[in-house]
Parts: structure tokens; C-alpha cells; sequence
């Protein structure tokens, strides 16, 4: 059981500023100070906008993948609960994932829709930035390597990170398409609630199989998963240019993508200080200084996490709810 309160959220805010007060202290903070100073303010406004692009690109994708199932929301209804649930990523354990089942229980709630259809269509969108991350983080990798002479231990320790997070998307796309799986699952429900555990399970599977078999709807999905993680990437940038640094897109690809798959095995709300030294490793071995890289996770964390901690705070009890329990 899982407990959303203010108190919480304060809590959390508190720690990610902990973190970087440790970090600043850690590599200088007059360094990195300075080079948030000389901050291009222009550079950083759009950097803004390009986030919010991708969070109403996501909602275009999941307004699409809702219409299949038979629900028609929009996408302009939908982009509240998808800043909802990136909300519920930043307060719940791991990084990007345990905003997904709020997600779903926002969608009951407002749209009376099962919880295990709405869980299967953000399965379907997950599955798909998982294999469209892999793509762009093997794709930089190969370019990064073929322009800088990357220490081999460091070369091993990326290629494992993509050989990993493909094994585990194979398997866990492969139990999802599987009956099987569902019925063994179902054998560990209670008794009493395994009748109604297992239909509701066959309903989540049904959907996700429709969803994951048909070409066209793989196609739209995997257009619009791309053209957004695209745009992430030329958010991180925009913000080197706002502070006066200057990575190639291959070396971004690579190591913004694999910070984020780091950061998802964190056990912290929102991936908290795993991301932020994800973010400073990988990018110091694409050739960002360590002073650079604590000013770039700073700004990074700034647009989608506090921002969204701001915004999200302030629409939840817009739609009636102060806090959230869920079963995580």
C-alpha cells in the first residue's frame, strides 16, 4: 500500500534538494553555480516547451490506443492524467513506472473504464519505450564509439546495460502475451478471489495481445514513441547549449538513455540521487565535465520533476482527489 500526501511530496522535494546540496558541495559549488548563472534563459524557456511537447505526444499516443480498445477520449481530456501519472513516477518507487497504475485508477474513476483495460493499453506504451530506448541508446552507442576511445570497462558496463534491459523486455513482453501466464498467476489469488482475479487478468491480456499483434496500431505507437523520445533527447540538447556545453546527439543518446534505464532500478521515488549520478557519469564519459553534469541533472530535474510535483499537486484535488492510495 502505497500513501500519496502532501506531507510526502514535501518530503521527497526535500531529498532531491538534499541531493544536490551534497553534490554541489561534493565538485564545487562555486563551479557549478557560476555555470547555472550563465544560464541562457531564452535556451532554457524552450527546453520548457519541448518537454511539454512530449507530454502531449503522449497523450496523442494513448488517446489512439484507448480509441482501439473501444473508449474515445480525447487527447486534450487525456493530458491531465498523463501529467497524473508522470506525477505518480515521481512519488512512488522506481523511475517512469509507478505512476502507471494511477494512471489507470484516474481513468476508473473519471471514465469508468476497467482498470484492466487502462493498465493494458499503458503496458502497450511501455513496452514501447522500452524497445524505442533500446533502439536510440544502441544506435548512440555505436556512434560513440566509433568517434571516442571509450575505456573498455566502460564500453563492457553500457553494451551489458542494453543486453539486460532486452532480455528482461523479451521476457516480460512474452508473459504478458501468454495465457499461461495469466492462469498461473491466477493460482496465488486467494480462493475467494480467484474467479474474478483471473477474469479480470484475461480482460488485461485480451486487450494487450489486440493491441500488441496489430501492425497498424505498432506502427502509430512506435511513430510517436520515437518522434517524443526524440524530442527528450533534443531537450537535453537545448539545455547543454543554455549552459554553454556542447555534447553530440550520439553521445546524448547514449547516455541520457542509459541514465534513465539506471534509474529505474532504483528502489527511491523517482529514481532520486540514482538518476542525478547516472545522469553525471555517463554524460562525464561522453565528454561532459563533472561540474557541467551536476548543472545539467539539476535543470533536468527541475522540468520534469519539480515542475510536474508543482503541476500535479495542483490538478489532483482540481478533480476532487487531496490524496491517493494505491496498491503497488
Amino acid at each position: 500500500m502505497y500513501r500519496v500526501t502532501s506531507k510526502r511530496i514535501l518530503l521527497l522535494s526535500l531529498i532531491s534538494i538534499t541531493i544536490f546540496v551534497v553534490m554541489f558541495m561534493l565538485v564545487g559549488w562555486k563551479e557549478v553555480g557560476a555555470i547555472l548563472y550563465s544560464i541562457e534563459p531564452n535556451l532554457l524557456g524552450a527546453a520548457f516547451i519541448v518537454y511539454f511537447l512530449t507530454v502531449y505526444i503522449r497523450s496523442v499516443r494513448w488517446s489512439y490506443l484507448l480509441n482501439k480498445i473501444g473508449c474515445r477520449i480525447s487527447a486534450i481530456r487525456l493530458l491531465p492524467f498523463v501529467i497524473i501519472g508522470l506525477f505518480g513516477n515521481n512519488i512512488t518507487p522506481g523511475a517512469k513506472i509507478g505512476g502507471e497504475p494511477v494512471r489507470a485508477y484516474f481513468l476508473k474513476v473519471r471514465f469508468q473504464l476497467r482498470i484492466s483495460e487502462g493498465m493494458a493499453t499503458i503496458m502497450a506504451e511501455r513496452v514501447m519505450d522500452f524497445v524505442v530506448m533500446l533502439l536510440f541508446g544502441t544506435f548512440g552507442l555505436i556512434f560513440v564509439t566509433t568517434k571516442w576511445h571509450l575505456p573498455r570497462k566502460s564500453l563492457d558496463i553500457l553494451i551489458l546495460l542494453l543486453l539486460i534491459v532486452f532480455f528482461l523486455l523479451l521476457i516480460f513482453t512474452g508473459a504478458l502475451l501468454d495465457e499461461r501466464v495469466v492462469h498461473y498467476v491466477g493460482k496465488f489469488i486467494p480462493r475467494r478471489f480467484r474467479s474474478e482475479g483471473i477474469s479480470k487478468l484475461l480482460v488485461f491480456h485480451d486487450n494487450f495481445k489486440l493491441l500488441m499483434r496489430s501492425p497498424s496500431i505498432l506502427i502509430f505507437v512506435f511513430v510517436c514513441t520515437t518522434l517524443n523520445w526524440g524530442l527528450e533527447l533534443f531537450r537535453i540538447w537545448i539545455i547543454l547549449l543554455a549552459l554553454n556545453n556542447y555534447i553530440p546527439i550520439e553521445g546524448i543518446a547514449t547516455a541520457y538513455t542509459l541514465s534513465i534505464i539506471v534509474g529505474g532500478f532504483s528502489f527511491l521515488p523517482g529514481g532520486l540521487g540514482i538518476l542525478e549520478a547516472s545522469i553525471v557519469v555517463l554524460f562525464a564519459i561522453v565528454g561532459l565535465s563533472i561540474k557541467a553534469g551536476v548543472a545539467l541533472a539539476l535543470v533536468d530535474r527541475l522540468i520534469h520533476y519539480w515542475i510536474i510535483l508543482c503541476i500535479g499537486s495542483l490538478i489532483m484535488p482540481f478533480f476532487g482527489i487531496r490524496d491517493v492510495e494505491t496498491t503497488m
